[in-house]
């Protein structure tokens, strides 16, 4: 019995570092423009819910690196990485609601994604121009559903909640 817990515990040991290795592997092939095989690793990862490799599986689906472009396919992923906190996601899912790119257009719930990531520059800049484009009202709408998701979802471990004045 006690060489069985001994063999599991050095197993359990490795898992940690096989799921990391999936990470490295998706984000090397990636940097090095091997996108089908940065697809498949991402995939296996946002199928478990890994709020990264969803947004990164967007970025595939989006630009069409290693599958065929689906921009319907990316908001999915977008919106899936978004709600499970993946801040970095917010800025892709802003951008699609706001230029009606697998989703209709909706500049509200753009907003909504853009001002929840405001702490990134990206989204900042694209919170600005979009709040131009916004009346009043819209605008008051979007920071209220803001309000609604932080109330019921926490960013993602490893994710920072933008500090926002509601």
């Amino acid at each position: 019995m006690r060489i069985f817990f001994f063999i599991f515990a050095i197993f359990s040991l490795f898992v940690p570092g096989i799921a990391h290795a999936d990470l490295a592997t998706a984000n090397n092939a990636y940097a090095q423009g091997n996108f089908q095989t940065a697809f498949q690793e991402f995939q296996a990862l946002a199928d478990k819910g890994d709020g990264f490799a969803q947004n990164r599986l967007g970025m595939l689906y989006r630009d069409g690196k290693g599958t065929e472009q689906d921009h319907k396919a990316a908001t999915i992923w977008f919106q899936k990485a978004a709600e499970d906190g993946a801040i970095s996601a917010y800025g892709n899912l802003g951008q699609a609601y706001e230029e009606g790119i697998g989703v209709a257009q909706d500049y509200v719930l753009a907003f909504k994604w853009y001002y929840l990531g405001q702490n990134l520059t990206k989204n900042a800049i694209a919170l600005r121009r979009l709040k131009s484009k916004m009346s009043p009202l819209q605008t008051s709408e979007a920071k209220q559903l803001a309000r609604d998701l932080l109330r019921t979802r926490r960013p993602s471990s490893g994710s920072v909640l933008p500090a926002l004045r509601l």
